[in-house]
């Protein structure tokens, strides 16, 4: 797949994207009596959302090394997760999801009101391999395919004396008027996969809100 070629699937998932969004809102106003049509409609344009996304990941993960790199990352089947006082311990790829990691995050409080600009603390006891820690944002506002989530920060500021972590979130609307969340999740392959691709290729689309998240190799570990 070419440059041309991904612009020219960017451009028809954004149109997709755009009937998604006058389809749902239909929805919304029919509530329970939606006409089946529109429900149709909504799954045939999710659908092709979800294949045109698998399309553009392949690519990604193929032609981007930082993918690539991260994808390699994920799928190591030993993963290294340092404890306080340098101590190691070893995990398979199905084990990391089982892991207690005592993440939490304990500023801003659940239910604080906060600004745009969000520094965010939190605590571990056992401490991630690097880049496997990342900040989603999640908005109350539901789709008839739930909740929409969008990728903030990859966690890299961690204290092995204090178990301490922190980061910035910028939740572009005001969270004033609206109860925003946050998730602190662990990460696998295809979170990371699509989380590079969503930077990627963000700005250009409009930065649209995660679809078909979470994944199974992602392990939520505290909400807000």
């Amino acid at each position: 797949m070419d440059t041309e070629e991904v612009k020219h699937l960017i451009d028809i998932r954004q149109g997709y994207v755009n009937r998604l969004r006058v389809l749902e809102l239909q929805a919304t106003k029919f509530g329970n009596y939606c006409p089946a049509h529109i429900i149709v409609e909504i799954d045939d344009a999710k659908g092709h959302i979800r294949d045109i996304n698998q399309k553009l990941i392949g690519y990604l993960t193929n032609s981007d090394h930082d993918a690539r790199k991260g994808a390699d990352q994920a799928a190591s089947v030993d993963i290294q997760l340092k404890k306080k006082g340098g101590e190691n311990a070893t995990s398979s790829r199905d084990e990391f999801l089982d892991l207690d990691y005592g993440i939490k995050i304990i500023s801003p409080k659940d239910g604080e009101v906060v600004g745009k600009l969000i520094e965010v603390l939190g605590v571990f006891s056992v401490m991630p391999s690097p880049e496997r820690l990342r900040l989603f944002t999640v908005c109350p506002s539901k789709t008839r395919y739930g909740e929409r989530y969008w990728p903030h920060e990859v966690v890299k500021d961690f204290s092995s004396e204090t178990n301490i972590w922190r980061t910035k979130v910028n939740i572009q609307n005001d969270p004033s008027d609206t109860e925003w969340g946050i998730i602190a999740a662990i990460v696998g392959q295809s979170t990371i996969a699509l989380w590079n691709f969503y930077y990627k290729v963000g700005p250009t689309i409009g930065w649209w809100d995660f679809e078909d998240w979470p994944k199974d190799d992602t392990k939520i570990c505290h909400r807000i």
